[in-house]
């Protein structure tokens, strides 16, 4: 098994003794199919869903603070897939991964249900002050959307924003590899607009490789993703090899179907209420 050193689990980091983490990776390589119903069940307990002006469903968090944010808070972790964000939001394994983020002047931030999984629905943009990244547009944002949630990480703080390599243990990893970059309150800054004018649009799923190993001085190594049988999502870094273990199942539903789904929820629960309101 593994070396555990570092294990984030969509919250903040930890040194850990943690000998049978090993047991949250499903053994199965083939993805499951889900309804979205698990998906609905777990973003109702966290938040609201509600119907847009366009008549879309669309679901918004409950306790976050004003300034809040997709893509704002958690890890980039280098992988084969693309760049993974692990959210320090507890539903961000949803969220960051299937459906798109949109915002609105009066409504803020909500997000719109889909059913295909990515490693971050994330834009990038990249230059000499450093690189930023926002929730990907679905293209029914609001006027002045695209100036909206955008998160910086300036060059002078990258290394504040590495995750630290181990020393111990005789592995073949070497010090000067890079897999993981946090975003945090100490090393990430909200977009200005002198910000977005230095910067250039990134092609792809990131920045430029070269670019990354060029400020950073290590040599980018993509870490592997592996199926989790949990909704939850985990950064396990060992001497030798760091994986991300993540709950990515093939949503059944089609968006249409989803958005049927939710729509049915709602008149039940409208009923329910109204059945309610009746004995009183």
């Amino acid at each position: 098994m593994m070396a555990l050193l570092w294990t984030f689990v969509g919250m903040k980091a930890g040194a850990i003794e943690a000998p049978g983490a090993g047991s949250a990776i499903a053994s199965a390589t083939k993805r499951p199919v889900v309804p979205f119903e698990l998906i609905f069940q777990e973003l109702r307990s966290r938040g609201a869903w509600t119907q847009n002006e366009g008549g879309t469903w669309v679901w918004q968090p409950r306790g976050v603070k004003a300034d809040w944010s997709p893509f704002a808070r958690g890890t980039w972790v280098v992988t084969g897939e693309g760049w993974f964000w692990l959210s320090e939001d507890p539903w961000g394994w949803a969220t960051s991964h299937y459906g798109r983020w949109d915002w609105r002047e009066k409504a803020g931030w909500f997000w719109l249900p889909d059913r295909d999984w990515s490693a971050a629905w994330a834009t990038w943009r990249q230059g000499e002050e450093g690189i930023g990244w926002r929730p990907a547009a679905s293209g029914n944002e609001g006027a002045g959307a695209q100036m909206e949630g955008w998160t910086f990480l300036p060059w002078s703080n990258i290394s504040r924003a590495l995750i630290p390599r181990s020393t111990t243990g005789g592995g073949s990893r070497v010090m000067n590899t890079l897999e993981a970059i946090v975003a945090s309150s100490a090393t990430a800054v909200a977009a200005t607009t002198d910000l977005l004018a230095k910067t250039r649009a990134a092609t792809g799923s990131g920045p430029d490789r070269s670019l990354i190993e060029s400020k950073t001085g290590r040599r980018l190594v993509p870490c592997k993703i592996v199926d989790s049988a949990e909704p939850r999502e985990l950064l396990l870094v060992g001497r030798d090899e760091t994986v991300v273990s993540a709950f990515r199942p093939t949503i059944k539903e089609s968006a249409a179907e989803i958005q049927q789904f939710i729509a049915q929820k709602a008149q039940r629960y409208k009923a329910v209420q109204e059945r309610k309101g009746a004995k009183k």
